[in-house]
């Protein structure tokens, strides 16, 4: 055990580390926008405005499902059947804690269980949370300008305005 210990110590703490592009899936770019999500406390908000009480059968979180939702929306995935088939995706299930995919029928219960009452306090926790971030950015207003043309047009769209 000695002789052990004396190799380990006196051993470079240089670690290596490689990978193939095989392990990369199409949802790479989810990493960073979960990981801003983290640190706005985005997922810890919908964690407190809508507890999960665990019961035996209970599979999945409705923080879990709702990430599962955001995260598949910010992908171009708008059909329950296909948000559980990207929660099947091995980057996404280690983004969401998930031992394995959400099935349709839990999202769609969840989705049903929240009802109008889930999707008003959705909607007044988002309406905070950027409330919050005009104030501390000292802005007025932002404008989000999104488009689909892949030529860059620098801010001269046809009937756009420049403001500065």
């Amino acid at each position: 055990m000695k002789n052990t210990k004396k190799k380990l110590n006196s051993q470079s703490k240089i670690v290596k580390a490689s990978f193939s592009g095989s392990n990369i899936t199409k949802y790479s770019g989810l990493n960073t926008v979960a990981k801003y999500m983290n640190r706005q406390s985005i997922v810890k908000g919908l964690g407190k405005t809508f507890p999960t009480v665990w019961h035996n059968a209970t599979k999945f979180g409705v923080n879990q499902i709702l990430m599962a939702i955001t995260l598949s929306s910010i992908s171009g995935i708008s059909r329950i059947c296909r948000i559980a088939t990207f929660s099947g995706d091995g980057l996404v299930k280690a983004l969401l804690k998930l031992d394995k995919a959400i099935n349709e029928n839990a999202i769609s219960a969840t989705l049903k269980t929240l009802g109008q009452s889930g999707a008003r306090k959705l909607q007044m926790l988002l309406l905070s949370k950027n409330a919050r971030w005009l104030h501390e950015s000292g802005l007025e207003s932002i404008t989000l300008d999104a488009d689909s043309t892949v030529k860059s047009v620098c801010g001269n769209q046809e009937g756009g305005r420049e403001r500065i």
